[in-house]
């Protein structure tokens, strides 16, 4: 099958257990970069159809709640992979994606990988709503049936993960990070990506060259 370059990954029913699988599967498939994008699991309803031309509000605090359980389970996953780059992008947090005001994306992606059910409008959605897509983008269903014993490992898994349990709400306006910046891997970018999800005005990150 054919490899990208430079895709995106739509995660659109978050649940730790199944991302395993859906890394896996999507991995060998990509050359250089994958971004991630966790919406949140009612978008799937309200969105990906043609039957609807507006979106749902959804509350700020919810979607943090949404993504911070999965950011260990996704970079723990590539502890051992080299490559293709991965990045978890947070653009949806604070924000409404609109069709008028499309997402961007670093890179040009030459394919979408979705968690979710092929749907006729699904293609409309990823072209409408994320900038920077190819313009003959290819769009590839991740095949994986969720089971009641998903749901309860999955819960088991977040009460035991203290430090990103949802339970762990505070919020702060500000916030300073230290270390050995010398080169950026999957640890630093957890540690960004959760701090990015605590701070609301600014984060200060000190580097060092040793």
């Amino acid at each position: 099958m054919r490899r990208f370059q430079t895709a995106l990954l739509l995660i659109t029913n978050p649940i730790r257990s199944r991302i395993p699988f859906i890394i896996s599967a999507v991995i060998p498939y990509v050359e250089r970069n994958l971004y991630v994008i966790i919406q949140n699991p009612n978008i799937q309803s309200s969105s990906l159809s043609l039957a609807s031309s507006s979106e749902k509000r959804f509350d700020q605090e919810q979607q943090k709640q949404c993504i911070r359980p999965l950011l260990h389970a996704i970079y723990k996953q590539l502890t051992a992979t080299k490559n293709p780059s991965v990045d978890i992008l947070l653009h949806n947090v604070d924000s409404v994606i609109k069709s008028t005001n499309p997402l961007p994306l670093p890179r040009t992606c030459e394919a979408v990988f979705a968690d979710c059910p092929s749907s006729p409008g699904l293609y409309e959605y990823c072209r409408d709503h994320f900038h920077q897509l190819d313009q003959n983008f290819e769009l590839r269903i991740i095949n994986e049936k969720e089971t009641k014993e998903d749901q309860f490992i999955d819960n088991l898994s977040t009460c035991d993960n203290d430090l990103f349990s949802t339970k762990c709400t505070s919020r702060y306006n500000r916030g300073v990070l230290g270390g050995t910046f010398d080169r950026l891997h999957n640890g630093h970018k957890l540690l960004l990506t959760e701090s990015a999800l605590l701070c609301n005005e600014k984060i200060v990150v000190g580097v060092t060259d040793a």
